[in-house]
This record gives structure tokens, C-alpha cells and sequence, in this order.
């Protein structure tokens, strides 16, 4: 299985929008081991035993994750390359992190300078029923990742991870009033969007005229690209979908007559897409949105997250 390929399947499984497949993010969560090497089961071995050591553990943690890449976050789907030796050999990888997730380590991977590793932490957050409270300790620290990572998919798996916690979810329902989150789809994430439930799409679309109102063209740009992806992506499914709200679709034809040629070029496309995705037929079979990538997912290895 080529690398595009792999990584739409992973991000179909774990539900992370971190952008077309192709586009994810060289040495990224998602990037199949190519950032890191380990040859054989013994320098692998000599590796994972370095976790036990204080003065290794973090060094031999961040090593171990970009080696696993896609396999770490496999979920139900088996994945598979051209080199099946070295594809057991990062699963292998992938059970040794997953095993070393315990509080302390994920305190230790939350604070790293590495997207990566702070990735792991926030996807290795316990949010089990029941057995949440030695987690709530780190709660303070995933709150602030969720309102200040520099990456966006890191901060949506940080929100995904706080619903699951009282505190958690008190802290989310504040975060909402801030002007502070661009990012479309943390935005997504953060307002709980669902295009069925007018009082929450609402929200989001708001917030799109908003950006489309501002002077950052980069931002207007990346919520034009959003938009064209989600408006035109055949398996998006309906909860997800964006539509074509009159006052977004006003906001995009000002941008069509008034914007840069670039974004009168997206901005026409996203209105075509909308038009085309409120037809009968246009929406049957959807699945999750596709994100525009703007900066290091993620995927984020994308999944779905």
C-alpha cells in the first residue's frame, strides 16, 4: 500500500481531519516509520528498555513513536506496506508505546517540544469510565493544550479527550466564547458541530463570516479551501456536512466579486460545491469530513480520528 493510500485508511479509522492524505505532514504521527529507523528486533529491544530509565525514557519514547508512525494509531484496520517485515517490526514498536502510557509518561510526552510526542500524550489521556480520576492531575495541562497548541490537530484531540472529564467539559463550554480558536476545523470540534442541529451549525457558520469579514487572507484562504473539501468530499457524512446557509453563502459571494483572484477562484468552486451537495443525490453515503491542511496535523495522522 503506497503512502497516500495509508494514510486515508488511518485517518478513516481514527477520525483526525488533518488534510488530504498526500499532504500530511513529512515525520508526522502518520508518517509510516520513514522518519525514524530501527533495523532488526534487537536494537528495538535495546530501545523499549531504555523506557525504564529516567534519564532515557523520553529520548527512547519520542524514537519509538516516529519509528511506529501510522501503526501506532491502527485501530481496526490492519494496515499494510510493500515490506511486511518492517511493518511487524513497528507494530511491535507501536505495542511498546502504547504500553508505557501511563500518567507520569503522558505528563512527560505533554509538556515535549515534539508535535509528535505531544500527540501520543493527548491521544494516550485516559478518558475510561470510572477510571478517570488519577488523569485529572493533568487536566489543567491538557486544558491549555487545547486552547494554545501551535497544531491544530493536536489541540482537536486534546478537546476530543476533555469531554470525557467533568472539569474537562466545564472548561470547553468557556473556551467557546473565545474569538481566539481560526482553525475550521478545531472550530468543528470545539462548537460540537452537527449540520442537523440548527443552534450548533449556526455557531460555526457564524464564525466562518466572521474570519471571511477579517483582513488575514491566509485564514480566509484556509476556510475557503475547508469548505470546498467538506462541500465537495462525497463521503461526508450528513452531521458533518456544511451547507448552504444563506449567510455563509452571501459572505462567499462578497469574497467572489471582491476577493483576490485566488480567492474568487475557491470561493466560486465552494459555492458550486454547496450547490451541488444540496442536490437529492449530491450527499448518499458520507463519511467524515477531509480537512484542509494549512500547518503540521493532525494527523495527524488523521484519524478520526
Amino acid at each position: 500500500m503506497n503512502r497516500p493510500i495509508l494514510a486515508l485508511a488511518i485517518a478513516a479509522t481514527l477520525g483526525l481531519h488533518q488534510g488530504i492524505a498526500a499532504e500530511l505532514p513529512s515525520g508526522g504521527a502518520l508518517n509510516a516509520g520513514i522518519a525514524e529507523k530501527i533495523g532488526s528486533d534487537e536494537e528495538l529491544k535495546s530501545i523499549v528498555l531504555q523506557l525504564g530509565d529516567p534519564t532515557t525514557e523520553m529520548a527512547a519514547l519520542r524514537r519509538l513513536i516516529k519509528f511506529s508512525g501510522f501503526f501506532l494509531y491502527e485501530g481496526s484496520v490492519h494496515l499494510v506496506t510493500d515490506d511486511q517485515a518492517a511493518d511487524e517490526l513497528r507494530r511491535a514498536a507501536a505495542r511498546a508505546v502504547r504500553s508505557h502510557a501511563n500518567p507520569d509518561s503522558v505528563r512527560r510526552a505533554l509538556d515535549d517540544d515534539d508535535r509528535d510526542v505531544r500527540f501520543w500524550g493527548v491521544m494516550s489521556f485516559g478518558f475510561t469510565f470510572g477510571e478517570t480520576k488519577p488523569w485529572e492531575p493533568l487536566l489543567p495541562r491538557l486544558e491549555e493544550i487545547a486552547s494554545r497548541d501551535a497544531d491544530a490537530g493536536v489541540r482537536s484531540e486534546a478537546i476530543r479527550r476533555l469531554r470525557y472529564h467533568e472539569a474537562g467539559a466545564a472548561f470547553l463550554t468557556s473556551l467557546q466564547t473565545s474569538t481566539n480558536e481560526t482553525d475550521p476545523w478545531v472550530l468543528m470540534m470545539l462548537l460540537r458541530f452537527d449540520s442537523q442541529k440548527p443552534e450548533v451549525r449556526t455557531r460555526w457558520y457564524a464564525r466562518a463570516i466572521q474570519i471571511f469579514s477579517g483582513k488575514d487572507e491566509a485564514l480566509r484562504l484556509q476556510w475557503l479551501n475547508y469548505i470546498l473539501l467538506n462541500a465537495s468530499n462525497p463521503i461526508t457524512a450528513t452531521m458533518w456536512r456544511i451547507e448552504a446557509d444563506p449567510a455563509l453563502v452571501d459572505s462567499l459571494r462578497q469574497i467572489e466579486r471582491m476577493g483576490s483572484q485566488k480567492e474568487q477562484d475557491l470561493a466560486s468552486k465552494a459555492l458550486l460545491a454547496l450547490a451541488t451537495s444540496a442536490q437529492p443525490n449530491g450527499a448518499a453515503n458520507r463519511s467524515q469530513p477531509i480537512r484542509s491542511e494549512t500547518n503540521s496535523t493532525s494527523g495527524a495522522a488523521g484519524s478520526g480520528r
